[in-house]
């Protein structure tokens, strides 16, 4: 990700509800999905300022931007493509979604080992991480990667509703909206 989209990546994050961004940089094990602040965790409580981000993003070895669920609406289903998500994905995005206002306006995101992100805000009802067998929904103490993010398998990018087209990311129920199928959920 070149200094200049990453600059321009964050206003746009943070007009859709991505409060709490961190900077990612490549580490020790070939990861870029590192943070590159000390504690990732303090952005929970005190999320980093945009010019903050800027000033990071200006740095050499950045390599994208990450996202900490929680404590804000932001939610993210994640369907693994190894885990068979990308079938059940499939099926929703050429049978749900078009019938479905708000799931049009989703962004989407492939991720770097080929799976999908579906980027929502979450219904007061859906209030935990699951583990749906073929991905998971990850809602809160999660660090995701975000789209124009690089990881050793590849480049995080939007195939569906780019910012800045979108603004605020629509609330849904991933159950009540095909996301999140609940007879595959695993029960821990």
């Amino acid at each position: 990700m070149s200094k200049n989209s990453l600059r321009e990546w964050i206003p746009r994050y943070l007009a859709m509800g991505f409060t709490r961004l961190i900077p990612l940089r490549r580490g020790a094990r070939g990861t870029y999905k590192e943070p590159k602040v000390k504690k990732w965790a303090v952005s929970e409580t005190e999320p980093l300022t945009e010019q903050e981000l800027i000033e990071y993003a200006n740095q050499r070895g950045t390599s994208g931007l990450a996202a900490v669920l929680g404590p804000d609406r932001v939610a993210v289903t994640d369907f693994d493509k190894h885990r068979g998500g990308l079938d059940i994905f499939n099926d929703w995005f050429t049978q749900h979604r078009p019938n479905c206002d708000e799931c049009s306006a989703l962004p989407v995101v492939k991720t770097g080992r080929d799976g999908r992100h579906v980027y929502h805000n979450i219904s007061d009802d859906c209030i935990t991480n699951e583990d749906l067998g073929y991905g998971e929904v990850k809602v809160r103490n999660v660090l995701i990667a975000l789209a124009g993010s690089y990881t050793p398998t590849g480049l995080y990018e939007y195939i569906h509703n780019e910012p800045p087209h979108l603004r605020a990311i629509p609330t849904i129920n991933p159950y009540e909206h095909g996301l999140a199928i609940q007879d595959k959920v695993i029960q821990r």
